[in-house]
């Protein structure tokens, strides 16, 4: 189990392996009434996170400077295990909007 933190100012995370066989992750969220098992997108929802990068107010005209902007990142795309390329960012870029 890895602790996440707090998420929000009522809440606690936690991620953990096994509780649901088909899913191998799942996160714990723990407030009252009581913790509860969420999945993917379930935990951004709940507690009101913004999902896609269109609620930043990025739209397809960001595409150029979203790409330029992570190629810059050099330590952090280091220990990507694939290589990086413009179009591959584009697409991740593009699939997040």
């Amino acid at each position: 189990m890895s602790d996440l933190g707090v998420v929000d100012s009522g809440c606690f995370a936690r991620v953990r392996g096994g509780h649901c066989p088909d899913r191998p992750q799942c996160v714990v969220l723990d407030r009252a009434p009581g913790p509860r098992l969420l999945f993917g997108s379930e935990l951004m929802s709940d507690i009101g996170m913004p999902a896609g990068l269109r609620s930043f107010g990025y739209d397809e005209s960001d595409l150029d400077v979203l790409v330029e902007g992570t190629m810059k990142q050099t330590r952090q795309l280091a220990v990507v295990p694939r290589p990086v390329t413009r179009g591959a960012l584009t697409d991740i870029f593009r699939e997040s909007l």
